[in-house]
């Protein structure tokens, strides 16, 4: 009769017969990351091993409870697409500073030649990729056309057409 290879339990989860737990690689931008080990170390007047993951267990817990509550509450379904178009935003705004030296706030108006040039820059320069850009971010709430010249910056407000996401206000 062979046995089989008994697995090792990472030493983290030694002890811990009916929680199992996985890893979980995630990529955050580094002000986070170092922002949310200056909170560990204040909390708990150290860092040691199995706060960061103690910490980001409760966060994610936290969250969870929080999506339970309002998915449940929301008589529509949210655009697959969400998390694409926002990111094509991210990288325009990123775009706009970095390149152009430009520093976006919230409730600002800029030229949209200036728009137009960062999605060229980040999408392509075919007139009617712009256009479907820009109308997809006034339809997430991320910008408001002012006039055919200017444009303003609505901060990080996603929106549909009954709830907002992503920090704003409903």
């Amino acid at each position: 009769m062979k046995l089989k290879p008994v697995k090792k339990i990472p030493s983290s989860n030694r002890g811990q017969t009916n929680n199992r737990v996985v890893p979980l690689y995630v990529w955050i931008p580094r002000e986070v990351d170092k922002e949310l080990r200056r909170a560990i170390v204040q909390k708990y007047g150290e860092f040691r091993r199995g706060l960061l993951s103690l910490e980001v267990t409760l966060a994610l817990r936290a969250w969870l409870g929080a999506q339970k509550t309002s998915l449940t509450q929301m008589p529509f379904r949210v655009s697959q697409r969400l998390p694409q178009y926002y990111g094509v935003w991210l990288e325009v705004k990123d775009c706009i500073e970095k390149r152009f030296n430009i520093r976006l706030e919230s409730g600002q108006e800029y030229p949209l030649s200036l728009l137009k040039k960062a999605i060229m820059i980040v999408r392509g320069g075919d007139p009617r990729t712009i256009k479907k850009w820009i109308n997809h971010f006034v339809e997430l709430g991320l910008i408001e056309l002012k006039d055919k010249d200017f444009w303003e910056f609505k901060d990080f407000s996603i929106k549909t057409k009954k709830c907002r996401f992503l920090g704003g206000k409903g």
